[in-house]
C-alpha cells in the first residue's frame, strides 16, 4: 500500500513522472517499510504519531522523486546490476560491504535498491524507533 497519493506527491515535488505513479509510490513505501523495520504498522504512526507519519509520507515522496530522477522505476531497479562488493576476513570474523561501482560508498541500500539521501535523513528517528522495540 502506498503511503501517499499523486496530489500529495505534486505538493512536495516538482519532478515529473517517468512512467506510472502508483507502482513507484508502492515500491517507495515498501522500501521505507523495510528501512524502518515496519515502524508505520508496528507503532500505528498514521493514527498515534501523525508528526512521524508526515515524515514517512515526505520520505516516500522524496523516494518517488529519486526514482523518477534516476530514469523511472525500471531503470532505478536495474541500477542494482551496478553493485560491487568487497570483504575482509579476519581470524574470527569478516566484514563485507556492498556499494555501487564508482560511488563513494555513502549510499544507503535496502537489499540492492538505493534509498534517497533525503529520505534517509527524515527517517533517522523512525528507524531508531523500529530498531529499539522488537516484536
Amino acid at each position: 500500500m502506498a503511503y501517499i497519493d499523486y496530489p500529495y506527491y505534486t505538493s512536495v515535488s516538482a519532478t515529473p513522472l517517468v512512467g506510472e505513479f502508483l507502482p513507484a509510490a508502492e515500491r517507495a513505501s515498501d522500501l521505507i517499510d523495510a528501512y524502518t523495520l515496519n515502524a508505520v504498522e508496528r507503532f500505528n504512526l498514521e493514527n498515534d504519531y501523525p508528526v512521524l507519519f508526515e515524515k514517512v509520507k515526505k520520505a516516500v515522496a522524496y523516494q518517488v522523486e529519486f526514482i523518477m530522477q534516476n530514469g523511472g522505476l525500471e531503470a532505478w531497479a536495474m541500477a542494482s546490476d551496478d553493485l560491487a562488493s568487497k570483504s575482509e576476513n579476519y581470524s574470527t570474523y569478516s566484514i563485507s560491504e556492498t556499494y555501487r561501482q564508482g560511488s563513494s560508498g555513502n549510499k544507503k541500500l535496502i537489499g540492492t535498491l538505493e534509498l534517497a539521501p533525503l529520505a534517509g535523513v527524515l527517517l533517522v528517528g523512525i528507524t531508531g524507533l523500529g530498531r529499539r522495540a522488537r516484536w
